[in-house]
Parts: structure tokens; C-alpha cells; sequence
């Protein structure tokens, strides 16, 4: 057998390795999710609850770990389809909603509530909304006009994310993105790990997806125009595309780990998927990785 050949076997080998570890925590990260929500008694009544009640965290945080699961598997999907642009996109909301996840089972009360209520209030703000573009005026109007802030039966929900001047306040957190990160650091056993992984997974993809996202030349030649010198070009995007998954859904395991009691899926990540991870950097650079800072 020729050298070429053997090479090829080693890099098919290695391919089927890294799509099955990913598998695998894809799976055991659904599983995981199943037996918490399996355990709430009281998950199934939680239309019934007063959306102002601080009530606990499970049923959003069921629905954003599913959202870590879909968006997963939408961006191995998008790879294996050699979409690797659409896939970028896809990766960076991934790893949003994962440093999410990981964020909320430990941040407090307030910023929890926060998080739930942004949302309610945003999907109300776009019942009715509309723009001016030069001469033209845009809009959708799907109920009613109602009065946002001062409806005394939403004022409290929307107050918090409406400016002194009326405008709408567009961010759920005071906290930056990598704010958030770094919060998670010494909540729980392995957190560190849990930061370091969410850190890096957001180096492969965040601002890259960003250039995709917006149109720009660079989001659109992105195979020939972002690739360091000397990296593989048949392997880099996809790779660091796995990587963002691997880490994102480890990390939301992790996480999940600390939140519902169940130290043995941690340890379950310990065994099968650590010692396996050095697999996942084939065709990346050497000087790619993470270190504690000084």
C-alpha cells in the first residue's frame, strides 16, 4: 500500500472518529435533557403560571438546550453539504445560545427573569412595527395598536427595556458577551473548563459568522479569503465548524450537569470525550488554543 493511500485510510478514519464523538454528545445531550424534563413534576403546568412568578428555570432552559441540540446538528448538516457559509451562520448563533445556557443555570434571579422577559416583551414589539427607507414608509400590523409601556397590564414587562426617550432597549443583559463567559468561571466543579471551551468555540466562528451574516465580501469568498497560510484548505473551515459544535454541546452538557444533580454525565464526558478531543484539531494551526492568563 502507498504512502498516499495509507494517509487517505488514516484521514477517513480519523473523519468517521470525529462525526461520531460529535454524534454521540449531540445524543447524550438530548437524553440528558429528556430525564430533567422528565423529572419536573411540574413542568407540564407551566402555561398556568403567572409570567411574572419567579418560577424555576426549567421549562426556558429545556427549550434553549434543545435550541443548542437543533443548531448542532443544522451546522454538521450545512458542512456535509460543503455549505460551509450558511453553516457559520448558524454556528454563531450556537455558540450564543450555548454561553447562554451555561450563563443561566448559574446568574441570578434578576438576570434570569431578565432573559425570560425580553423575550416576551420583543415578540409583542413586533406585532406591530414599521420603518421609513427614503420616500417609503414599511409596516406590519397584526393586531391592534397597543400602548407597550403604559398598558398597566404590561408596563412592568416593559419598562426595564424602554429608554428614557421612548426608544427600545435592545439588549437583555448588562453583560457583554464574553462578560457572560467569564461569569461562569468557579460557579461549579469543571467550570473553569466549561469557560475555556466556550471561549474558544467562540473564536472559530463568532466574528467570522458576523462577516457572513452581513454580506460582506469577506462572509462571501470566505473558503479563499479567510485562511491562514498555512492551513489545510480542504479541512480548516469545516474543522473549526466541529470544533464550535463539539464544544458548544459539551459545554451545555457540563453545564447541565452542575444544574440538574447529575455529576455522573460530567464524568461521562470526562471518560468518552476528553481524551478524544485532540482528534478534533487536525488542520489547524499548531498555535491554536487557550491558556490561563497571567
Amino acid at each position: 500500500m502507498s504512502d498516499p493511500d495509507r494517509l487517505q485510510i488514516a484521514k477517513d478514519l480519523n473523519e468517521l472518529t470525529q462525526n461520531q464523538l460529535i454524534d454521540d454528545v449531540q445524543i447524550m445531550l438530548t437524553d440528558a435533557m429528556a430525564a430533567v424534563v422528565r423529572g419536573d413534576e411540574n413542568a407540564d403546568d407551566y402555561m398556568q403560571r403567572d409570567l411574572n412568578d419567579k418560577f424555576p428555570r426549567l421549562y426556558e432552559l429545556s427549550i434553549l438546550a434543545k435550541g443548542v441540540h437543533d443548531s448542532g446538528a443544522a451546522v454538521l448538516k450545512l458542512c456535509r453539504d460543503g455549505d460551509v457559509n450558511s453553516a457559520y451562520i448558524v454556528a454563531r448563533a450556537l455558540v450564543e445560545r450555548s454561553v447562554n445556557f451555561a450563563y443561566l443555570t448559574v446568574c441570578e434571579d434578576e438576570e434570569f427573569l431578565a432573559w425570560r422577559n425580553y423575550s416576551y416583551q420583543k415578540a409583542l414589539r413586533m406585532i406591530n412595527k414599521g420603518k421609513r427607507v427614503g420616500s417609503f414608509d414599511a409596516y406590519l400590523k397584526r393586531l391592534p395598536r397597543i400602548d407597550l409601556v403604559n398598558d398597566p397590564n404590561l408596563k412592568s414587562m416593559f419598562q426595564p427595556f424602554t429608554g428614557k426617550g421612548g426608544g427600545e432597549i435592545t439588549r437583555w443583559s448588562s453583560r457583554t458577551f464574553d462578560e457572560r463567559i467569564g461569569y461562569i468561571e468557579g460557579k461549579f466543579d469543571l467550570s473553569d473548563r466549561v469557560v475555556a471551551m466556550l471561549a474558544t468555540a467562540s473564536l472559530f466562528v463568532y466574528e467570522i459568522g458576523a462577516e457572513v451574516q452581513h454580506g460582506t465580501f469577506l462572509g462571501v469568498e470566505i473558503r479563499r479569503g479567510f485562511m491562514p497560510p498555512n492551513a489545510v484548505e480542504d479541512t480548516y473551515h469545516d474543522v473549526a465548524l466541529e470544533n464550535a459544535v463539539l464544544l458548544s454541546a459539551i459545554s451545555t452538557l457540563r453545564s447541565l450537569s452542575n444544574f440538574a444533580g447529575h455529576p455522573e454525565w460530567a464524568e461521562w464526558v470526562s471518560i468518552h470525550v476528553s481524551p478524544q478531543l485532540q482528534t478534533m484539531n487536525e488542520g489547524l494551526l499548531p498555535e491554536d488554543g487557550i491558556a490561563p492568563t497571567d
